[in-house]
């Protein structure tokens, strides 16, 4: 906040309303984009019509502006919150599926391979599953979240 508008507020905080609010009229004369002089003087200013004609002045500088969008009834709705129905607490079926994938992986290393690399073919098989596994862990983590924030359609 500029100094003169830190002085205008001052004086208006002090009681003498009508000298903090012609101070505010000259800084946004000499400054017609400075926004905390609009927004000051709309909080300053008694008359509806005045108030709201400062507030869509300071919308016209900063579109999105919260103070004075709020001011005016425009605030952003909050979105509506996630039902615990509609967050899913299992992985999915891609979990099962990276458990069948080691488990077939697997038995091909093992018809494959001779004895003795299985314990090698079963070891890699078990890192596998457990890479898959955290994949589809965090997909569903994703999914839920984007679920939470109202960014993913429902039905999928």
């Amino acid at each position: 906040m500029s100094d003169k508008v830190q002085q205008a507020w001052d004086i208006i905080e002090a009681g003498d309303k009508e000298t903090g609010k012609q101070l505010l009229a000259q800084i946004t004369k000499e400054d017609p984009k400075n926004t905390q002089a609009w927004l000051l003087l709309a909080e300053s200013e008694d008359d509806e019509d005045l108030r709201r004609q400062c507030y869509e002045r300071v919308l016209k500088i900063a579109p999105h502006n919260f103070e004075a969008r709020d001011a005016l009834g425009m605030s952003p709705k909050a979105q509506p919150r996630a039902k615990a129905e509609d967050v899913d607490t299992g992985s999915g079926s891609l979990h099962g599926l990276s458990v069948v994938a080691a488990f077939l992986l697997g038995l091909v290393a093992w018809a494959f391979v001779s004895e003795a690399t299985l314990g090698v073919a079963i070891i890699g098989a078990a890192c596998l599953c457990g890479i898959l596994s955290r994949i589809a862990q965090a997909h569903h983590h994703q999914k839920n979240s984007l679920k939470m924030l109202g960014r993913l359609d429902k039905t999928e």
